[in-house]
């Protein structure tokens, strides 16, 4: 395979669904791995990747869903670590996942550790190899925020003259397969059965120190549609 095989890109923050969103387009014939080119080491992975042919399905977390999500040709792929070439990639379709903003700041700094010193993780060095300046930030929290702006804003910038759709991961999957042309299929029509975390927070606004990054944070995320003060902590039904 070569990059010219690949119809569609799948990307966000990371911790926003698209692992969800991989499996669920391969259910419906749309054969799409999970990291499964794009991974930390960058482009040059990812053509080593697509040449070789090598674990053409997903990532290491995606194997939980393997029997259930197998696939013959591949023509997509959904990574986070694939934003930073959009603009250089032959790929013309682009889906832009975002979440909770406060849930991906809070998932990545608390969960996965990322953002924090102690973090040795290829995919913490590979966020600050492309967004170097985030280093001199030293509260993670507030590194997280400034991620969470800029990475998006790469996304929109490098997706200028490409086919594009911005999908808020709450929302019904069904509005992309609206935008890809796909015939909903009834697979769909119980989400409950097709639910595999549920995430239940305490955290909120008032968690995250204040400040200009934390103002900026707050009008992307105001711009995404996410009222971070009138987010209610409740259980999310969400699909990671």
């Amino acid at each position: 395979m070569v990059f010219e095989d690949l119809k569609l890109i799948i990307t966000g923050t990371g911790r926003c669904g698209t692992s969800y969103v991989a499996k669920s387009l391969s259910s419906v014939g749309v054969g799409c791995g999970h990291e499964a080119f794009f991974r930390a080491g960058g482009i040059d992975e990812a053509k080593d990747r697509l040449s070789s042919h090598r674990s053409l399905l997903s990532s290491n977390r995606s194997y939980l869903y393997e029997k259930k999500w197998q696939f013959g040709k591949v023509e997509a792929e959904s990574s986070y670590m694939a934003a930073p070439y959009l603009d250089v990639l032959p790929v013309n379709t682009v889906v832009h996942l975002v979440r909770n903003p406060i849930r991906v700041v809070f998932s990545f700094v608390n969960d996965f550790r990322y953002f924090v010193d102690t973090s040795k993780s290829k995919e913490n060095a590979f966020i600050h190899q492309i967004l170097p300046d985030i280093k001199k930030i030293d509260n993670p929290l507030e590194r997280a925020m400034s991620f969470y702006i800029r990475w998006n804003e790469m996304i929109e910038k490098k997706c200028k003259g490409k086919k594009y759709f911005r999908h808020k991961i709450e929302d019904d999957i069904e509005n992309i397969f609206d935008f890809l042309g796909i015939e909903k299929p009834n697979l769909y029509k119980n989400k409950k059965e097709n639910t595999n975390k549920y995430d239940l927070y305490t955290e909120n606004i008032k968690d995250l120190p204040d400040g200009e990054i934390k103002n900026d944070f707050i009008k992307k995320s105001m711009f995404y549609g996410y009222d971070l003060h009138n987010i209610k902590n409740k259980v999310y039904r969400l699909y990671l």
